[in-house]
């Protein structure tokens, strides 16, 4: 119990503000995934069988390693600013931009 402090809040001229938000524990404390559905122990990860898919020419799934992805903060409308960004998307090694 307690309050958590948001970053997203009600601006003011381009200032964000931290909102106080009141946590009440519920009555019962449950896991959040029923054991043995996701992850038979913390210790071990076994990835599921799933098929391959594309995302243009990035494989995603099965054996594959997992792809990270992120998206452009800039206009799309300002293009060089855009491509500079996906530039450097990709020499950091982001997948998908």
């Amino acid at each position: 119990a307690g309050s958590l402090a948001l970053v997203l809040g009600s601006r003011t001229k381009g200032v964000r503000r931290a909102k106080k938000v009141h946590v009440v524990p519920t009555r019962t404390t449950r896991p959040a995934v029923p054991s043995g559905v996701y992850c038979e122990a913390a210790e071990k990860c076994e990835r599921r069988k799933t098929r391959t898919v594309y995302v243009g020419e990035v494989p995603v799934g099965s054996e594959h390693p997992i792809a990270t992805q992120t998206m452009t903060t800039t206009l799309t409308s300002d293009v060089d600013a855009t491509v500079e960004q996906i530039k450097k998307c990709a020499d950091m090694g982001i997948d998908i931009v």
